[in-house]
C-alpha cells in the first residue's frame, strides 16, 4: 500500500484539527502576511517532513519546489485563520 498524499486543503484541517494548538495558531494569526517567512525553517520543515513533500510522487509537487509548496499552505493557513470562527 502507498503513501497517501492529502489535499493542500486536508493538510490545513489536519494542522489546525490535529497539529498546531490555539495559542500557535494565534501567533500565525496575527503574524504580518508579509512576515510569514519566519515560519520556512519550523512549521516549514514541519509541512515538508510529515506530509511527505519532499516524496516525488506527491501531487503537490508537480513543478515546484517542495519549500515553496510548504510556504504556499503558510500562507493558506494564514489566510484560514482570518476568517472568522464558526
Amino acid at each position: 500500500m502507498g503513501i497517501k498524499f492529502l489535499s493542500e486543503e486536508e493538510i490545513i484541517d489536519d494542522l489546525l484539527h490535529n497539529v498546531i494548538s490555539d495559542y500557535e495558531q494565534a501567533m500565525i494569526s496575527i503574524t504580518d502576511y508579509d512576515s510569514l517567512i519566519r515560519y520556512h525553517m519550523t512549521l516549514g520543515m514541519f509541512i515538508r517532513n510529515k506530509y511527505n513533500l519532499w516524496d516525488s510522487n506527491n501531487p503537490l509537487i508537480i513543478n515546484k519546489h517542495p519549500d515553496d509548496v510548504s510556504f504556499e499552505i503558510i500562507q493558506s493557513l494564514w489566510k484560514r485563520l482570518q476568517e472568522p470562527r464558526t
